[in-house]
């Protein structure tokens, strides 16, 4: 009997001691889950106003196309030719 009372009192200290411990990890884990949910949220915020500017900028150059007062700059200054020219630049001026 008293055997049997020493078995179940070790069966539910080990038990106690798991449960503390899947808890704590399973609450650092649910931290960090919402960590990485807030940078997500931050991230859509810029991609969705990013995406925004972008509808704008196309919408602009629809408008010059439509009125024909489009020049050859107006088209290589929107697309990639002005990015790569601004990144030589912002490397050159880091030197």
């Amino acid at each position: 009997m008293v055997d049997s009372l020493l078995k179940s009192d070790i069966f539910f200290v080990i038990t106690s001691i798991a449960v503390v411990i899947v808890g704590t990890l399973f609450a650092v884990a649910l931290i960090y889950l919402i960590r990485i949910l807030s940078d997500v949220k931050k991230l859509s915020r810029v991609v969705r106003k990013e995406g925004e500017n972008i509808i704008e900028d196309v919408e602009g150059l629809r408008e010059n196309i439509k009125k024909n007062t489009i020049k050859l700059s107006d088209i290589l200054s929107f697309g990639f030719f002005r990015k790569k020219s601004e990144r030589k630049k912002k490397i050159t001026n880091d030197n």
